[in-house]
């Protein structure tokens, strides 16, 4: 139904739209999910919820998803991918991940080895659609830096994450912590960055069981 939006790159427009989008809707308990740079947008939502309004989510569910002071971290999975893409015909190095040729952009997105990647890279349509999406959220977390040092709230935060994940590590996921009072829950399971659909019947029980309200 948003199909036709034009992708936005830029973080603070970005929580101005959603907040523009959600605000009237606050009027009753609330919770916020985000998986994997979702959960970059879904930080910078709730902090200015927090400090600029009178609302407060009941829980932050974070998926696959570096806490926001490891974003811009070159770990593991950066490194690897940049020895991969320095043998790459066709990558230039004097230019950003999202401004990359949309084959070498491809290959960047293809080793978050998500099932889906390949699904919608594959189908030209789809692929002329969805991926200026893909650069607009590349290019909005790559030029994110938190704005001063971690805040902890008084919010609980649930952070799911697979032993297969390539992008995120026990560092980044136990990062969290630093951001909450409250208490922090971290559910490592099998699977992959793609658990998100893969595990969906697991995560949906797990936010349900934390949402249910005390009588």
């Amino acid at each position: 139904g948003r199909i036709s939006e034009k992708p936005v790159n830029d973080m603070d427009l970005f929580v101005d739209c959603v907040l523009d989008e959600m605000i009237d809707l606050l009027d009753l308990p609330f919770a916020m999910f985000g998986h994997c740079l979702g959960a970059v947008t879904m930080y910078e939502t709730a902090r200015t919820l927090i400090e600029e309004t009178k609302f407060k989510p009941l829980h932050l569910f974070a998926s696959g998803a570096r806490a926001p002071n490891k974003v811009g971290e070159v770990g593991p999975f950066e490194q690897d991918l940049g020895k991969v893409l320095m043998q790459t015909q066709g990558y230039r190095h004097d230019l950003k991940p999202y401004e990359q040729s949309d084959e070498i952009f491809a290959d960047i997105i293809r080793k978050f080895d998500m099932a889906a990647t390949d699904q919608f890279l594959s189908d030209p349509e789809l692929r002329k659609l969805m991926l200026p999406a893909v650069r607009a959220e590349f290019e909005m977390t790559s030029n994110y830096k938190l704005k001063g040092e971690p805040k902890p709230w008084d919010v609980p935060i649930t952070c799911f994450v697979s032993r297969g994940d390539p992008y995120v590590s026990r560092e980044d996921i136990l990062a969290w912590g630093q951001f909450t009072n409250q208490r922090l829950q971290v559910l490592m399971r099998e699977g992959s960055h793609y658990a998100v659909v893969e595990d969906a019947k697991f995560i949906n029980r797990i936010i349900n069981r934390e949402m249910v309200m005390p009588l």
